[in-house]
């Protein structure tokens, strides 16, 4: 992926090293941040529902790709992303103009009764099918790193299942108040840190 940025050009121009730069630091720290989350509420998920734990840690590989999927589902790490249309469009019967900005909410798609049933109940069993909207609705704006994080979701939890099998939370996480990510850690001074939006 480098070489290609390096490489292309778009009418004579290329990306300039500060555009690479920055280009970069947003896939490492997007990467990092949405990962790190859904793994820490996985272990909370596992340990508010622990039949759903003895279902996936009972017959792991079976229920990794489903357990890992509904993770994101339930608890998403990024609510909601900001885009600016291209052009004018009705959706749902509301004019919406070019130029404007909207928010799509991942945590309501998610959520939503009409796509996925018993939406509100944590499964770890649940179809893939329809595709939960985490790592974006598809089409150019898809998580480029959807499929290492689903690897590295599932291979953290075959880690603790194999090395802690019983870790859990003792308490309710505090969370970090944030429109645009699901945190629930605070750093070691007590104060929380908070993610502005990469589309800012």
């Amino acid at each position: 992926m480098t070489s290609i940025l390096m490489h292309a050009e778009i009418d004579g121009e290329r990306l300039s090293t500060g555009e690479l730069a920055n280009f970069f630091n947003l896939l490492l720290g997007a990467g990092n941040e949405t990962t790190r989350n859904a793994i820490s509420h996985g272990v909370r998920l596992l340990t508010l529902h622990p039949r759903q734990r003895a279902i996936w840690f009972g017959d792991f590989e079976t229920h990794a790709a489903s357990a890992v999927e509904e993770i994101v589902r339930y608890e998403i790490p990024i609510t909601h992303m900001c885009r600016v249309l291209t052009e004018d469009v009705v959706l749902h019967g509301v004019p919406l103009a070019a130029g404007q900005k909207v928010a799509l909410w991942y945590t309501s798609a998610n959520r939503d009764g009409r796509v996925f049933d018993r939406p509100d109940e944590f499964d770890v069993t649940r179809p893939l099918q329809p595709q939960q909207t985490g790592f974006g609705g598809g089409g150019p704006h898809f998580c480029r790193g959807a499929g290492l994080a689903r690897r590295e979701i599932a291979v953290m939890f075959a880690e603790i299942r194999r090395r802690l099998p019983d870790l859990h939370v003792t308490a309710e996480p505090v969370r970090v108040l944030s429109m645009f990510t699901q945190h629930d850690w605070i750093d070691r001074h007590g104060c929380g840190r908070q993610l502005t939006s990469y589309d800012d």
